[in-house]
């Protein structure tokens, strides 16, 4: 939700506005996308500011709500938050969990600043709530474990959700983007791969409060699906007309029986 990035510059002011892609497809200004109507941000958002000369790691309180203009087509299996009570059960068992987003997946695409171009997906378990770096401050409480060598997030993949998924169902645990510790970054880190990373981000069940602002909101302005511009027309339809023992049909957007008829 910043155009900045905060090893240079500390997070301020917002972005007013943001661009949502249709599923399988990145943002461009050719692709199908969705403009945002407003924007959420948790209260007490704060940029990380290890590399600005402080000692924090992660951002804090990384969570934001995006509402379009229109909506999205998704399929229709249903969406549940996680609980804490889920939480601590995904951290007792090292629940492996999802995460797919389209940011840049090469070293080379990396370096070349490239648009991205498809989405990639991977896999981490859940770990406690509380992990130590060993220096720098970490406050994320959504921790995850990915493997040495094994893929991991990457640049632009900030905001994606991750997720536990079911046939019939869907569990959102929380939105990528707080920081990540050892993280290869999809290979462009060379030193990490024989690392394993932790990623970091905040369960959504912390911003229930945001849910419910940004539910009512949409309920204050719901959607309405706008005319078509052809409305109206090649909408013919047929009418019967009926005089004495005679019958003609008649068609058109607006038909009428012939003077001396009359509608069956």
């Amino acid at each position: 939700m910043f155009n900045v990035d905060d090893r240079q510059q500390k997070h301020v002011t917002p972005i007013s506005s943001a661009w949502v892609g249709f599923p399988n497809s990145t943002v461009s200004p050719q692709s199908k996308r969705i403009k945002s109507e407003k924007i959420f941000i948790a209260p007490g958002y704060k940029s990380r500011d290890l590399w600005l000369g402080g000692n924090t790691v992660t951002r804090e309180n990384d969570f934001a709500i995006v509402i379009l203009e229109s909506p999205l087509p998704v399929d229709d299996k249903k969406v549940e938050l996680l609980t804490p009570e889920l939480h601590q059960q995904y951290i007792d068992s090292g629940e492996q969990i999802d995460l797919s987003g389209y940011g840049r997946q090469t070293p080379e695409e990396m370096k070349n600043n490239s648009p991205c171009k498809d989405f990639s997906s991977f896999q981490s378990k859940v770990v406690g709530k509380e992990f130590s770096t060993g220096g720098p401050r970490w406050t994320a409480t959504l921790n995850t474990r990915v493997g040495v060598g094994m893929p991991n997030l990457c640049d632009s993949d900030s905001g994606s959700g991750y997720t536990k998924i079911f046939s019939d169902k869907y569990i959102y645990l929380g939105a990528a983007g707080a920081g990540g510790w050892d993280q290869h970054n999809c290979a462009s880190w060379e030193p990490n791969l024989g690392r394993e990373t932790v990623n970091g981000a905040y369960p959504v069940y912390l911003y229930k409060d945001l849910v419910a602002e940004a539910e009512k909101y949409v309920a204050d302005n719901p959607y309405v699906e706008p005319k078509s511009k052809t409305a109206g027309f090649n909408n013919k339809i047929t009418i019967t007309c009926v005089k004495g023992k005679t019958t003609k049909k008649v068609s058109g957007v607006t038909p009428k029986c012939p003077v001396g008829y009359k509608k069956k």
